[in-house]
């Protein structure tokens, strides 16, 4: 789940779920005596990030059974690209694969793409248009670029192993 800042007028600030507990710690916690909102949701199925005065605390995007453990994010144009490591080993052994989403800025699924390994990086070149997407942070390091237009995956192979082990 990525939840969404807003604040009327202004742009969104997209935040991962590793990010909301530090978040939840800097910035106003929702007082337990605090006046019922206007729609009257119930404090139990209320959001547990407060924001500050002026902004609304809202859900941009969920995985699904197919893919979730939302990790990396980047904003590119009027894309938001989710890297979703599933069920995958941190060192990609198990040969199981990671979901790169592409997200409208309101949230709607774009385009779905499949990579090899645990994926723990995202970054858009706008000069090329390519999607960079980097795996297996414990090892056996993986890099592909994603073409969001054409949809073609293009992986890059290491011919030596890392020198320090990891990815």
């Amino acid at each position: 789940m990525f939840v969404r800042f807003l604040r009327k007028g202004s742009i969104s600030i997209l935040v991962s779920p590793c990010l909301v507990a530090l978040l939840a710690t800097t910035i106003q916690v929702v007082s337990t005596t605090a006046p019922a909102r206007a729609d009257d949701t119930p404090r139990s199925k209320r959001s547990k990030v407060a924001a500050l005065p002026g902004y609304d605390v809202r859900i941009f995007a969920q995985g699904t059974s197919a893919y979730f453990n939302p990790d990396s994010i980047d904003v590119a144009g009027n894309y938001v690209y989710v890297g979703y490591q599933n069920s995958t080993a941190k060192d990609g052994t198990d040969n199981k694969t990671s979901t790169i989403v592409q997200y409208t800025r309101r949230g709607q699924v774009v385009h779905i793409f499949t990579v090899l390994g645990h994926n723990d990086g995202l970054r858009f070149n706008p000069s090329t248009r390519l999607l960079w997407a980097t795996s297996n942070e414990d090892g056996n390091p993986r890099i592909v670029t994603i073409n969001p237009d054409t949809g073609v995956i293009t992986a890059y192979t290491f011919t030596f192993p890392t020198p320090h082990g990891g990815g």
